[in-house]
């Protein structure tokens, strides 16, 4: 995991339905919080993806386009 020290903000749009699981298992866990289940969702995807690549993908070359995909 990224040091706990240094942390960036990352906004992410979810299904109601996720976001109200996630919020009961909050709830629900004494000392979880919605930022630690994310964070560790987030790093166990990537480490499937990362397997899947065949190890880390390589830096960006330009930064990522912010926003909703073109249809």
């Amino acid at each position: 995991m990224g040091s706990p020290d240094k942390a960036g903000r990352l906004t992410l749009v979810v299904s109601i339905d996720l976001m109200e699981r996630v919020k009961n298992a909050v709830f629900w866990t004494p000392g979880e919080t919605m930022a630690g289940i994310g964070q560790r969702a987030i790093e166990a995807e990537l480490r499937r993806i990362e397997r899947a690549n065949g190890g880390p993908f390589p830096p960006r070359t330009h930064p990522v386009k912010r926003g909703r995909p073109m249809a």
